[in-house]
């Protein structure tokens, strides 16, 4: 049994052994002194965004965060809000984290700690645990008297729970556990910090390290692409142990310091939306029906504790969140809605005869909100804008600002955003958000570039922020940021389970067939629109995004350059590189073939590794050290064929990306190969010219079918768009 702390004598950092720990060399302060955003407007300049501005941008909670638990923390006295601001620095690769303290009444900011590492979020991948490269969101929590600060903080590859004086004047570790701490909370007397981690997690590991020396059994906890080791088991139990804030000593939580972190850690949690009123009225959300996509419905409590359902058609789908608002006492809630639920809107409604009111309706996102004296405080952003932290009036539904993070965006020259609309082969709706450069000429044909496939909120670089897609603008590309149309089983009958829901959509590959309609007709709207070169369109992918570039590729052969950070489905790559546990899920739910079996008339719709011979399209790959072996099959397919195929392999990546210099060099890379590829262009940096040289060699090898749609190469730098009036 692992003991649930250990002393300074003999802390065990077991740094190299830790998914998740990134080598950045411990915590890095250099450059972090701008962590806080400047004020100065000299520091703004009217200008176009470069790809290191989205690489080095400021975050409030995870930077794709559309729904999830709050990262913000109301004082006691609702005076001030905390919460954790992190960026990244190209420069010397780390991520800076600081605790934000905000004084509601006057907007004035103070960090009261600066340092640690990012803290990912962990999943269960097939029975064991795995990072995404997802940054966890992170909750501070005030103490009852409102004088300190908890958070989880991560230096040398462990998270431990740390406390700081909201003044700023003290900060200091809690604990030194052996494995990571998960969550933190104060006691009701504020005397000691309740705090969850695994003890297990730790001897877990180092029985994995003792199995090592007799050789690992390949088995199902084995994931061969990201490493022969095997992964730690999930579901290990998490345990509470309670800590003497002033002595640190350490004892297990009793029933009622249970009772503590449950009660705050429920009052995070965005799985579940509910909210209390100061007199025990409860909110809360009903399934009106078991289906993949179930809707909900809004219930309150009312007398005798008799629930009192909201009748009102705006009470009812996807519900984001519930809160009480006293004076006068209403219910706020905010839902999805609209085509293909691509908008969110917030509601008032007073129990009664009367309907809800919609006091707010946007495109954009609102997240992690938090009730407060005069209204929610909330994340909001807008295609151009990234997240800042906004008041919500509950009866107007006005928004004022609080805190920009990143206040140099709304000087940046971004072009217009449009979003639209359009309905697939299958009926299913569908949209996009289309990009235009700063300046551009209605009636001018660009180059595209798709990203996909997500289009919610800011446009930083579609799912997992690979694609820049402000910097592409800013380059002379039209944009189209697509977003997937519902699930092609969701048109099915008698669907009840996503496991039912995954064997339809990879039935005759369905889902490929379904989002590929989807993108071709949204490219044809941007052709007919006078906007897209239809010989000038670049695709890009990550995940399942990687799997549409690959479907598109072999079966709508009409794009001039891709770009993937993920991949490949293949025979050999889905039921041997991805382990055990990964080819049993595939074969039992998706019915694919084993591996002894025929396969090749099974994936020649998919699998580039079959197509080799008949894909033209200039195909870069970026991947993680974590990920690129399921690229090796189609890599060296192409590779064999002649065809133009670069893969470049990031270290210390997960499924995205999290360095700051790893993500700016791909952003580069990316910009400078739709620049060759769709544009004719070269950056004269004497740098990229073995680049060049390569990519050259690439074009001079392509078939003569392609000359029409050839570009002559320049060495232009960035065009500059004449300012719009």
């Amino acid at each position: 049994m692992v003991s649930p702390f250990v002393t300074a004598r003999r802390i065990v950092l077991l740094s190299s052994a830790f998914i998740g720990s990134f080598g950045f060399g411990g915590t890095a302060l250099a450059g972090c002194e701008s962590l806080l955003p400047s004020n100065d407007p000299a520091h703004f300049p009217a200008r176009l965004p470069t790809a290191k501005d989205l690489a080095e941008i400021r975050d409030i909670g995870q930077s794709s965060m559309i729904l999830g638990k709050s990262p913000f923390s109301l004082s006691p006295d609702g005076k001030e809000l905390a919460f954790i601001l992190t960026r990244g620095q190209a420069q010397d690769d780390t991520i800076c984290h600081g605790v934000v303290v905000l004084r509601l009444a006057d907007h004035a900011v103070r960090l009261i700690d600066l340092g640690g590492e990012q803290i990912l979020n962990f999943g269960n991948l097939r029975g064991a645990d795995h990072p995404s490269g997802e940054a966890a969101i992170l909750r501070p929590v005030w103490s009852p008297d409102g004088q300190w600060i908890a958070y989880l903080r991560r230096d040398q590859g462990i998270t431990q729970a740390w406390r700081a004086k909201v003044d700023g004047s003290h900060v200091e570790a809690i604990t030194s556990l052996s494995s990571d701490a998960e969550g933190v909370a104060w006691s009701s007397d504020g005397q000691r910090l309740i705090v969850a981690w695994r003890a297990g997690r730790a001897e877990a590991r180092l029985g994995i390290a003792r199995e090592g020396a007799k050789g690992w059994l390949y088995d199902a906890r084995v994931t061969p692409h990201e490493s022969a080791q095997p992964g730690p088991p999930s579901g290990l139990v998490q345990g509470l142990i309670a800590v003497d804030v002033a002595s640190h000593t350490v004892k297990s939580a009793s029933s009622a310091e249970e009772g503590d972190f449950q009660t705050q850690a429920l009052s995070n949690d965005a799985a579940k939306p509910e909210a209390w009123a100061l007199d025990g009225s409860h909110a809360w959300t009903q399934p009106l029906r078991k289906e993949l996509r179930p809707q909900y419905r809004i219930e309150i409590s009312g007398s005798q504790h008799r629930p009192i359902a909201c009748s009102w058609d705006a009470c009812q789908g996807t519900i984001l969140g519930l809160w009480w608002q006293e004076k006068p006492r209403t219910l706020i809630f905010l839902r999805k809605e609209g085509w293909n639920a691509g908008s969110m809107a917030l509601y008032r409604w007073k129990a009664g005869g009367s309907p809800p009111r919609r006091i707010l309706q946007t495109d954009g996102v609102i997240s992690g909100c938090v009730a407060a004296a005069g209204g929610l405080i909330c994340n909001s952003e807008e295609a151009r804008s990234p997240r800042r932290v906004v008041r919500i009036d509950p009866g107007t539904g006005r928004q004022s600002l609080l805190f920009d993070p990143n206040p140099e965006w709304s000087h940046f020259q971004l072009g217009r955003v449009k979003r639209l609309t359009w309905i697939n082969k299958f009926g299913l709706p569908s949209w996009g958000d289309l990009v235009l450069p700063f300046g551009y000429r209605p009636g001018t044909r660009l180059p595209l570039i798709i990203t996909q496939y997500t289009s919610r909120g800011f446009l930083r670089g579609g799912t997992g922020d690979e694609f820049p897609v402000f910097p592409f603008s800013a380059r002379g590309f039209a944009v189209l940021s697509l977003e997937k149309p519902p699930f092609y089983a969701s048109v099915l009958p008698n669907i009840q389970t996503f496991d039912e829901a995954n064997a339809a959509n990879q039935k005759d590959w369905m889902e490929r067939q379904n989002v590929l309609s989807s993108l071709a007709i949204g490219v044809d709207k941007l052709v007919e629109m006078g906007v897209a070169d239809p010989k000038r369109v670049g695709i890009t992918g990550l995940s399942d995004g990687a799997s549409t570039v690959s479907y598109a590729l072999i079966n709508h052969p009409t794009f001039a350059a891709a770009a993937i950070s993920t991949c490949c489905d293949g025979p050999h790559t889905a039921m041997t590189y991805g382990g055990i546990a990964w080819a049993d899920w595939q074969h039992k739910v998706l019915g694919f073939p084993l591996d002894i079996e025929d396969q090749r008339e099974f994936w020649r719709p998919l699998a580039l590794s079959l197509n080799a011979r008949k894909i033209d399209t200039p195909l870069l790959m970026q991947l993680s050290d974590k990920e690129f072996r399921l690229g090796l099959e189609a890599f060296s397919a192409l590779r064999e064929a002649g065809k133009p195929v670069e893969m470049h392999v990031f270290p210390d990546e997960y499924h995205e990306k999290v360095r700051p210099l790893h993500r700016l060099n791909s952003y580069n890379r990316s910009i400078d190969w739709f620049a060759f590829w769709l544009q004719g262009k070269e950056d004269p940096d004497p740098e990229k010219a073995e680049q060049y040289r390569r990519w050259e060699k690439m074009r001079a090898s392509q078939p003569a079918a392609a000359g029409e749609a050839s570009i002559s190469p320049t060495s232009e730098p960035m065009p500059r768009h004449p300012p719009v009036p």
